[in-house]
């Protein structure tokens, strides 16, 4: 898959392009490409990722005449039948609302179909803003849990996935608890505590009080060995999971004063896990008496991932003498555990009342 981005080098415009996506490319600018997505607007994206189509060959040009919704247990599935692999842009307008970009197609739909029973879907409509860019707005009845876009054959797929069942209680929730670092030790604190040993104190001690809830856990890592920064979320995906936490412990590059910036953060990518990072930032601050490094928008790796909520944490400063202390002592480790299990336990709650 591959990252569309607003110029060479910048900011994402879309995540998550498929294999087989063709679009035009209009320029270049060192190791990038230039794309044309619609009449206005344009990306860029590594020439390494791109394979050359022959010359004279263009991409495709869709005019899909329907819209289709399908409900099951688990999620309902939107799809748009087309002529091709187009790229894509999926938008969390806000908690109820998603839209989805379609670069080079063009409006002929005069149907969208319904299920009856599907609770969760209440409105999706179709617009044309401009040239080549047909646009769905899908309007929820309940906040977004997750989603996953994708192609089966031409047909493009927005897979919404519903909230799990019982969706105020851990129990029987799966979530995974990802210790940070490993063959990377990350901040190395003044006595030689490494971030990736308290990481996993942590994570063991979550996992623990996790269970002791009833929810299912699954570890990417329970002891030093080595796990691949985007093994991570694979190993979500593969066990299906409902949540994804991921334990860290803070440093600051030279020339910032970490005895003025140091405390308790916590980071979101997509706009379905901010409650989350909320409500587990504001249960460690309780916690632990540290100060308030902030709550974040950021682009991380085990972020970025859409169908389910993930955030990550950072509980302490590795640098700071006395948060090192603390860090390696069973008694802090276990005050961390419980408080992102509150931090879960009153997201899940809050989610479930306003179901």
């Amino acid at each position: 898959v591959q990252i569309v981005r607003h110029g060479p080098g910048l900011g994402y415009l879309s995540i998550f392009q498929p294999a087989g996506v063709q679009v035009l490319v209009v320029g270049a600018e060192g190791d990038w490409y230039r794309l044309r997505l619609s009449a206005t607007q344009t990306g860029w994206v590594k020439k390494i990722s791109v394979q050359s189509l022959p010359h004279g060959i263009l991409p495709p040009r869709s005019r899909p005449s329907s819209v289709r919704t399908r409900s099951s247990k688990d999620q309902v599935l939107i799809t748009v039948p087309l002529a091709g692999k187009h790229p894509f842009r999926v938008i969390e307008c806000d908690r109820r609302t998603i839209r989805v970009q379609l670069f080079g197609v063009t409006s002929n739909t005069d149907w969208i179909r319904y299920d009856c029973d599907d609770e969760l879907v209440d409105l999706v409509i179709w617009s044309q803003p401009e040239e080549d860019l047909y646009q769905l707005d899908i309007h929820l009845n309940g906040d977004l849990w997750g989603y996953d876009a994708y192609y089966q054959g031409n047909r493009f797929c927005l897979q919404l996935n519903k909230p799990p069942q019982q969706t105020g209680k851990l129990r029987g929730k799966i979530i995974v608890v990802d210790p940070g670092h490993s063959k990377d030790p990350g901040a190395v604190g003044p006595t030689g505590y490494t971030q990736a040993e308290a990481n996993l104190a942590i994570a063991l001690a979550l996992r623990k009080e996790l269970k002791s809830k009833g929810a299912h856990v699954v570890m990417t890592r329970e002891d030093d060995r080595h796990v691949e920064l985007y093994d991570r979320p694979m190993i979500a995906m593969l066990n299906d999971v409902d949540l994804f936490i991921s334990i860290h412990n803070n440093a600051l590059p030279d020339g910032v004063n970490p005895f003025v910036n140091n405390g308790t953060s916590a980071y979101y990518y997509h706009s379905h896990s901010i409650d989350l990072a909320r409500f587990v930032h504001s249960e460690l601050l309780k916690a632990t008496g540290l100060a308030d490094h902030g709550l974040y928008y950021g682009n991380l790796a085990v972020a970025r991932p859409t169908q389910y909520p993930a955030i990550l944490v950072e509980c302490a400063f590795m640098m700071i003498p006395e948060q090192e202390a603390l860090l390696k002592t069973k008694q802090f480790q276990k005050r961390l555990a419980k408080a992102i299990t509150r931090g879960i336990s009153n997201f899940l709650k809050e989610l479930d009342r306003d179901l």
